[in-house]
């Protein structure tokens, strides 16, 4: 399982696609390695736009304020977006 403890995005880019080309580009390097993500969510104020943007890319909220689900469904589930993000490993 992948954990994602956590996750930072500037409400200037939430509603613009980069959110989910981030998390689509994050789990294909993933795909390969993990079946399971799980994303640590704790509700404020401040984050309120994230539990949506969660919920459109496929993941369930559990009992215990996480977010989870199998990579390969989210994948699937991503909104496409025509931002390309590319990975470099070193």
């Amino acid at each position: 399982m992948a954990h994602i403890d956590s996750l930072m995005i500037s409400c200037r880019v939430i509603g613009r696609g980069v959110e989910y080309a981030f998390m689509s580009t994050l789990l294909n390097d993933l795909k390969h390695k993990v079946g399971l993500v799980s994303v640590n969510y704790r509700q404020t104020d401040n984050n309120e736009m994230v539990r949506p943007y969660l919920e459109n890319c496929g993941l369930s909220l559990t009992d215990n304020n996480y977010y989870e689900g199998e990579l390969e469904k989210i994948l699937m589930h991503i909104p496409a977006t025509h931002i390309e993000i590319h990975v470099r490993h070193e």
